[in-house]
């Protein structure tokens, strides 16, 4: 992969430091992600794990073809 293909993982913690909100965003891609997800046009994958959103944001680049 190349360096500027690269995803960031983004918490979001309560007042207790445990995560709410996990988004897994693409870094360096053609358009910016928004947080919260209601705005972001890329229209990320949602799914709650023991309390915790999980959002997966899709690439506009298609770097998930490659992975």
């Amino acid at each position: 992969m190349s360096e500027n293909k690269r995803w960031a993982v983004i918490e979001q913690l309560d007042l207790n430091d445990r995560p709410t909100e996990i988004h897994v965003v693409p870094e360096n891609d053609l358009i910016p992600h928004e947080l919260p997800t209601d705005d972001c046009p890329c229209g990320p994958h949602w799914e709650r794990e023991k309390g915790i959103s999980l959002y997966t944001h899709h690439s506009l680049d298609g770097r998930e073809r490659n992975e």
